[in-house]
């Protein structure tokens, strides 16, 4: 007996926030506190109400977190980090340079944006592309052409959260796939 697909929307943003190092958690984030912390990073005690609870950052600085809510600072060391707000959109009209087709998904590539040479990680869920024509005006008839020869065109209308950076491409989540792209495109 096979059982339905679970949506875990809570459980990928935790593995998310997992995947970012708390040398990058920055001003919007969302933190908690460590049930082992016990001091504020000025001295005082942390009241037990406040451990295990989840606040928003409102400023760094070095190694320290101002936390909305409590409005005190505390120690990275004494912060679990629970979402980030890292995120880039990508303005433009793409041109659809191939179809691919992966274990029964549908993608799409744009040589420009893949990192080289490209490969399915650089393909982008179909599902997440609106076909336009060359000025971005979308399409009325949302069926794509499958690299019938004739020129194919799309935008990427969402914020996409930042799973990775290196020093030319952005990882990104786009429809649940980790997806990597030339961080120029990214703004």
């Amino acid at each position: 007996m096979t059982s339905a697909p679970t949506e875990t929307p809570d459980i990928d943003k935790g593995q998310q926030a997992d995947d970012t190092s708390k040398k990058d958690i920055k001003v919007g984030d969302t933190v908690k506190v460590n049930f082992s912390a016990s001091k504020w990073a000025t001295g005082e005690y942390i009241l037990p109400s406040v451990k295990g609870q989840s606040y928003k950052v409102l400023e760094t600085s070095g190694d320290r977190l101002l936390l909305d809510g409590v409005y005190s600072w505390i120690n990275r060391k004494n912060a679990e980090i629970i979402s980030t707000n890292d995120t880039v959109q990508f303005n433009g009209v793409f041109v659809l340079d191939s179809w691919q087709y992966e274990l029964g998904n549908v993608y799409v590539r744009n040589n420009d944006m893949s990192i080289q040479p490209a490969d399915w990680q650089n393909d982008i869920p179909a599902s997440a592309v609106t076909l336009t024509d060359r000025y971005g005006v979308r399409l009325a008839n949302r069926n794509g052409l499958g690299n019938n020869g004739k020129v194919e065109y799309f935008t990427l209308d969402g914020h996409y959260k930042v799973l990775e950076r290196s020093d030319n491409a952005v990882k990104v989540l786009i429809d649940q796939e980790p997806v990597w792209l030339q961080a120029s495109f990214a703004e």
